[in-house]
């Protein structure tokens, strides 16, 4: 099979592990303590539109937080994720690009910046975001893939195989 063809049907076979693991991303109890007042807890409006995977409204809640907060790094990361699975990535790369900013350990914000990327075609904004991924967390296979899929479609397909065989492992036992 040419490494085209094995790129996509690994795209294939990881997707639905993408998706559970943006997911239980997102689902994590990472809700810091918001200070009580008038008006909506955006917060706890994200939480219950995530927990029902309504991420329109989760986004928009995540949103509105952040125009009273825009320095929480963790939320711009979670208005991204909630983006992304509402099947916005045009919206979701702005967003994860922001919670980096301020703090570089966020590696599913570098991770979903560059399958966002990815997905729009940006070949090389991606391949810059998921090395940065990758480079803080080397063992996550999924980053691997989505970096052998946009090697390959910058043609470097040498580099793309290689990416590629280090998740071959771990596909294989699933």
């Amino acid at each position: 099979m040419s490494p085209i063809g094995e790129g996509k049907v690994l795209l294939r076979r990881v997707e639905p592990v993408l998706r559970l693991l943006v997911l239980l991303t997102l689902v994590a109890p990472v809700f810091p303590a918001q200070s009580k007042g008038p008006g909506p807890d955006w917060l706890q409006e994200a939480k219950a539109a995530e927990q029902s995977r309504d991420f329109d409204r989760a986004a928009d809640s995540y949103a509105n937080f952040l125009k009273e907060h825009p320095d929480r790094a963790n939320v711009w990361q979670r208005l991204g994720l909630a983006s992304y699975l509402d099947n916005r990535v045009d919206k979701a790369s702005p967003a994860l690009e922001r919670a980096f900013q301020p703090d570089a350990t966020l590696w599913a914000a570098e991770l979903f910046l560059g399958i966002s990327e990815s997905r729009m075609g940006q070949f090389a904004n991606a391949h810059a975001a998921l090395e940065r991924a990758l480079a803080i967390k080397p063992d996550v296979p999924e980053g691997h893939l989505w970096l052998g899929s946009t090697l390959m479609a910058l043609g470097k397909h040498e580099e793309a195989t290689a990416n590629w065989r280090k998740y071959l492992p771990v596909l294989q036992w699933q």
